[in-house]
């Protein structure tokens, strides 16, 4: 968890913003219990969300769709 949430930070000071939402690839470090409309997300990343007002969308399991291209 500390490295999860140290490499989204050191991202987001490399970009020197923050995205409004983010969807990561439904990661068991820090989603609970994924749902579209409602995740439950682990509270210490939750709280860096809020920290930088950002708004954490899990893409769905199987559902290659939700994902971006890159």
């Amino acid at each position: 968890m500390p490295d999860w949430l140290g490499s989204h930070v050191r991202a987001l000071s490399f970009y020197g913003a923050s995205p409004t939402i983010l969807v990561p690839d439904n990661p068991k470090v820090g989603v609970t219990k994924a749902n579209r409309y409602e995740p439950d997300l682990q509270k210490s990343y939750e709280e860096l969300a809020s920290h930088y007002s950002i708004v954490v969308i899990p893409a769905r399991p199987y559902r290659p769709k939700d994902k971006s291209k890159a």
